[in-house]
């Protein structure tokens, strides 16, 4: 019993390995009996300064940044009338509004929140962001985005200047097509402030490097882009020549 004891004070003294124990101390006690039967510890939890610094905890050694963006925050305290509708098994999630959005108050604020939210790391925000979006164009009407539609545009185009990539651009095109699909009687406007986008979008998505590594997504923005060329087209005639300009 005694020898019992001793074995167990000497099990208890031995600290749990964690994120901050040393490569050494890990190899000696990683394979043992006692590590395999033991209770391993997970390591320190997420704190806030990991967030803001947006650098991912499994991937802190190697220093990956991940953009964690205002709309995951603000969706995670309930700042918004919306929330996920868990029943749905949809690849896009569906969402749940506490009030009709046509009533909803400082519907433009939260359309700039939705835009940030595209470019958030975690693909979950993303389609939260674009189901919020497509809700809102299906449901207000045209004279009330037709007021925003400036401003949308040049939160559009800021959104893919701050962040050049595949991705984002992919997602502003969506949303761009979605808006055009839902609210033709704005192809005029798009026509005349929407181009700056298409064109900064089919510029990146044409690169040599975005082809290379993402294939696909490249090849996404081109056939949607050409969607909305042909929405363009069959709503603006008399604009053709500013219209095909997008795909050359």
């Amino acid at each position: 019993m005694a020898l019992l004891r001793e074995k167990n004070k000497a099990r208890k003294e031995i600290t749990l390995l964690g994120h901050d124990s040393s490569c050494e101390e890990k190899r000696k006690r990683a394979f043992t009996i006692q590590a395999l039967q033991g209770i391993w510890d997970c390591g320190k939890p997420i704190c806030e300064a990991d967030l803001q610094g947006r650098i991912s905890p499994s991937n802190a050694n190697n220093k990956i940044k991940r953009y964690v963006s205002a709309f995951s925050q603000n969706y995670q305290i309930d700042r918004y009338p919306f929330r996920v509708d868990h029943g749905m098994t949809l690849s896009e999630p569906r969402l749940i509004w506490t009030v009709p959005i046509s009533q909803v108050e400082g519907l433009f604020n939260i359309m700039v929140d939705l835009l940030e939210g595209l470019k958030d790391w975690d693909k979950i925000y993303q389609g939260i962001a674009m189901s919020a979006l497509t809700d809102i164009f299906r449901h207000v009407s045209t004279e009330t985005i037709q007021v925003m539609f400036p401003k949308i545009i040049d939160q559009l185009l800021k959104l893919v200047r701050v962040d050049p990539t595949v991705n984002v651009s992919f997602r502003v095109v969506d949303i761009c097509y979605r808006m055009i699909r839902l609210h033709s009687a704005l192809s005029p406007d798009f026509v005349r402030l929407g181009m700056r986008v298409m064109k900064f979008c089919m510029k990146l998505a044409e690169r040599k490097e975005c082809c290379d590594l993402m294939p696909d997504l490249s090849h996404n923005i081109r056939s949607i882009s050409v969607k909305i060329v042909d929405l363009l087209n069959r709503n603006c005639p008399k604009d053709k020549e500013a219209i095909f300009s997008i795909l050359m």
